[in-house]
């Protein structure tokens, strides 16, 4: 009986160790993931005041994490459409506030180390309007890259009456690719699949528009995770 009684303690003692280290392994994450996210929200403010400088994309592309880099390669003039829309309509960036990251992942894996991905939204004002930056970032080997950059615009300028919604976001899929062209006028969207992009259009809605580049990460199979 008394065998019995041991060995169910020690069992008992197991179990405690393994719950205590694993409530341990959670705080760990949860304090790094909410330190990335303050680096990420630095970076994020970073990277929208370099690209506002001149909307040039090279900024963007510079800091592109592969996922994002595979659909501008198989979008080519993506970029172009991104920063033509913001020069032309948009006009000249203002200011913007600090980043927020509330949306982020941590993960911790054997292969890659530490990977945390975040969405930071960011309120600012260019020259015809208000702005809203939808920032997705990604820090993995040790370094910060982009995953996204969306710019929602809502003009303020009295000869916006005309003005368009543009993504580039794939499914979410394995792979990044570019999957359509949307074109949204006030509650209407519509979507052209890649061999229709040459069709033409020109309709009237509200004075705001969005426009960016987006991709996902799929990070490697993970060991730990902490989802915020």
């Amino acid at each position: 009986m008394r065998t019995v009684i041991w060995v169910f303690a020690v069992l008992g003692a197991i179990f405690l160790l393994f719950f205590v280290a694993l409530a341990g392994f959670g705080l760990f994450g949860a304090k790094k993931g909410f330190e990335l996210a303050k680096a990420a929200a630095a970076y994020t403010d970073e990277t929208i005041a370099a690209y506002g400088a001149a909307w040039d994309e090279s900024v963007l592309t510079a800091r592109a994490a592969p996922e994002l880099l595979a659909v501008f390669a198989n979008d080519p003039e993506a970029l172009d459409r991104l920063s033509f829309t913001m020069d032309a309509q948009a006009g000249a960036f203002v200011a913007a506030e600090p980043a927020s990251c509330a949306k982020f992942t941590y993960t911790a894996t054997s292969s890659v180390g530490e990977i945390f991905t975040a969405d930071c939204n960011a309120l600012g004002a260019v020259a015809r309007g208000a702005a809203e930056f939808k920032v997705s970032v990604v820090y993995r080997r040790g370094e910060w890259r982009l995953l996204g950059f969306v710019v929602n615009v809502a003009a303020s300028a009295p000869d916006s009456a005309t003005s368009t919604l543009v993504s580039f976001a794939p499914a979410a899929a394995p792979k990044a690719r570019h999957e359509d062209f949307r074109a949204s006028f006030g509650d209407r969207t519509i979507v052209f699949s890649p061999a229709a992009r040459s069709v033409g259009f020109e309709l009237s809605g509200p004075s705001s528009y969005e426009v960016g580049v987006h991709a996902q990460s799929t990070p490697a199979p993970t060991e730990e995770s902490h989802d915020n």
